[in-house]
Order: structure tokens, then C-alpha cells, then sequence
């Protein structure tokens, strides 16, 4: 009887470890496709995600992560999370808006000496302050 529990050892084994790489799998794909976000009750402070735009147009690097203020006078302040660039933090003007963003997400177009696009979930609070300060500026 022994002889016929060590038979089953290895298919249990491989069961297991098959369920618990599927179980990575699941997680590493929830991970990918819902960002981490934070916005206060209000919508006036909250968690983003900025890329650079240089000067011929087009993007460079990757995503951050930054947190955001919307000041009393109508500019967005932008402080990276982690290792810092210096070109992203400071304070920005809302100039745009995408018209067709990507599912589930809102673009916003900030301007100071370059630009920068400033990414949020398509349900967070703080696209009502943002749609604002992009209509008062236009």
C-alpha cells in the first residue's frame, strides 16, 4: 500500500506547483492592468502617472508614478514618488484633454517649459477638478 502512495506523490506535486504558477499568473495580470490610485474626497490630491513628451512629440522613458496637488490658483503640482526626474516635478498648467482616452483611463496634457502627460483611472474623483481647470484655461 506504501508503494502506491509514492506513485501519486509526483502528479500531486506537479498539481501544486501548476495551480500555484497559475495563481502567480492571476495576480501579475491584475497587477498589470489595475494601477495602484489614491485621490482625496474632494479630488483635489491624488496618485497619478506621468510620461514626458520631448520635443519632437513623441515619449520617452516609462510610466511614473507621482502624486499631484490641484493649488487654489488653478496649476498642478507634481512631486515624483521614488527616484526623482527633475524635469517632471514642479508646478503645471492643464492644456489638454484627450478626447479618445484608453479604456478605463483619462489623459490630461500639462504644459511648464515641456510637456507632460499626466495619466488616472476613467473613475477617480479628480477628473471633475481636472476637466475644470482645462476649460477655465481654454
Amino acid at each position: 500500500m506504501e508503494q502506491g502512495v509514492r506513485d501519486y506523490l509526483p502528479v500531486e506535486n506537479f498539481l501544486s506547483a501548476f495551480g500555484f504558477l497559475g495563481a502567480l499568473g492571476v495576480l501579475a495580470w491584475y497587477l498589470h492592468a489595475h494601477e495602484a490610485h489614491w485621490c482625496s474626497k474632494d479630488g483635489s490630491r491624488f496618485t497619478c502617472r506621468v510620461h514626458v513628451i520631448n520635443e519632437q512629440g513623441t515619449t520617452q522613458g516609462r510610466w511614473r508614478e507621482a502624486r499631484a496637488i490641484i493649488t487654489s490658483n488653478g496649476m498642478v503640482s507634481l512631486r515624483l514618488r521614488g527616484l526623482s526626474k527633475r524635469e517632471i516635478q514642479g508646478v503645471w498648467t492643464v492644456t489638454g484633454a484627450a478626447p479618445d482616452p484608453p479604456k478605463g483611463k483619462n489623459l490630461f496634457l500639462l504644459r511648464q517649459s515641456n510637456l507632460v502627460v499626466l495619466r488616472v483611472p476613467s473613475t477617480s474623483r479628480c477628473i471633475a477638478p481636472l476637466d475644470a481647470l482645462f476649460k477655465s484655461a481654454s
